[in-house]
């Protein structure tokens, strides 16, 4: 089974390759979320300050989507790659493997 979306069915959910492909769904929307963060709170703020439930709840459906496909457009142009590469360039651990193992820490 591929983990690309198309090609992906519901029945195929029980199998290791579905859970692999639900937890991908949830990343996406996680790194979403840590892009737009600060919208999580203007969106409660409005909510408190306006008592505006209905509204309230379409602002945080409209937040969950963008979250959702920015955090794809992160995994599918290597932005998570990248920013999991700019964390281990000041890692101890890492530069000490990495020279060890012989591979240059740019």
């Amino acid at each position: 089974m591929s983990l690309n979306p198309r090609k992906w069915h519901l029945k195929d959910w029980k199998g290791f390759e579905g859970k692999v492909h639900l937890q991908m769904q949830k990343n996406y929307a996680t790194q979403g979320k840590t892009v737009f963060g600060f919208i999580y709170g203007l969106i409660a703020l409005f909510g408190i300050s306006s008592q505006n439930v209905k509204l309230t709840l379409i602002f945080g459906v409209l937040y969950s989507i963008i979250c959702y496909f920015a955090g794809r457009y992160l995994y599918k142009h290597q932005w998570v790659e990248a920013d999991t590469e700019a964390g281990n360039r000041f890692n101890p651990f890492v530069k000490e493997m990495r020279s060890k193992i012989g591979t240059p820490n740019k």
